[in-house]
């Protein structure tokens, strides 16, 4: 699997984190915000790593808050 040979790799730790419907969920925003077609074409991708990232970050921020 490419994460374990990454993490033998790199020294900093690899995490794995699910990204389904993530571009999904970025084509609906999209689609809410009323962007064109040719629009969501050009910023999917970086719509979906945002949401990506944030839900990430989130994932981080509840662990640390249970585990005080």
């Amino acid at each position: 699997m490419f994460a374990e040979e990454l993490a033998r790799t790199i020294t900093v730790p690899v995490r794995l984190f699910d990204e389904r419907l993530t571009t999904v969920a970025a084509e609906r925003m999209m689609l809410d915000l009323g962007m064109k077609p040719e629009q969501r074409k050009a910023r999917i991708d970086e719509l979906a790593a945002s949401i990506i990232l944030q839900d990430f970050l989130d994932s981080i921020r509840e662990r640390t808050h249970h585990e005080m």
